[in-house]
């Protein structure tokens, strides 16, 4: 049988509908040629028809020359298709009240579709990202980056900051918590093996959790949070969180 050279494989997850995208892959084991070369999670789609790469499944790169990457970039017409800027869809018409004299008060009847296709916006000012595990490292917990998106924009972060706690005070806001820097997240130097580029902070599992704290400067829509783990080499890696929420 003849070889053939790969430099990515897409993944492209279930995507009928926002409800019915949890009927999409979540833990994958692909092999070449009966070696394990990933074995983890995907992304889960988005149930919409537009929106950046990651929110439709995952893409695995088998290479991290450049010069391959850009061609695999000029040459991958999915890629192109979701990079250009595409007009809002139309707004569905409201349907005119219809006049009825009557007392008597009907409920609306939604149909199935109809249920399923309706939007729910997320607004918020704050938010929390907590580290609960890691990936076996015994004393430290850490990222490269986090995006916060709003579609394909990124909102700005206007201060954040980390802090622990233990599991059994998780629950309870810490009046005075001993505050951690963490901007080193959001330098959107996020592809990078640099220690300088990532961020870590002393880990105890099992005992304790890691609270990021982002806030905005005003409450903002967010369409979807990108988490970059912990990559500085692969001994390293298992700094990099395991459970969050």
């Amino acid at each position: 049988a003849r070889c053939s050279r790969l430099a990515l494989l897409r993944l492209w997850n279930y995507n009928k509908s926002r409800i019915y995208s949890s009927r999409g892959v979540r833990l994958v084991q692909i092999k070449l040629d009966d070696q394990i070369i990933f074995h983890g999670e995907i992304a889960r789609s988005s149930g919409e028809l537009k929106g950046p790469l990651t929110s439709f499944g995952d893409t695995i790169l088998f290479t991290k020359d450049p010069l391959i990457l850009e061609s695999v970039m000029l040459n991958d017409k999915n890629f192109q298709v979701l990079l250009k800027d595409t007009e809002p869809s139309e707004s569905i018409e409201k349907r005119p009240p219809t006049a009825n004299d009557s007392n008597h008060n009907h409920s609306p009847v939604m149909l199935e579709g109809q249920a399923e296709e309706m939007e729910v916006k997320y607004i918020a000012q704050k938010i929390k990202l907590t580290l609960m595990s890691n990936w076996g490292q015994r004393h430290l917990i850490g990222l490269t980056g986090i995006d916060i998106l709003c579609y394909n924009d990124a909102v700005p972060i206007h201060r954040a900051y980390a802090y622990t706690t233990y599991i059994s005070e998780e629950d309870e806001s810490p009046e005075n918590p001993a505050i951690a820097e963490c901007k080193n997240l959001f330098n959107g130097r996020n592809i990078s093996t640099d220690f300088e580029d990532m961020w870590c902070t002393n880990f105890s599992p099992g005992l304790k959790y890691v609270h990021i704290v982002m806030e905005l400067r005003e409450p903002s829509e967010i369409t979807s949070i990108r988490i970059w783990n912990y990559n500085a080499n692969m001994e390293l890696s298992y700094i990099g969180g395991q459970h969050a929420r």
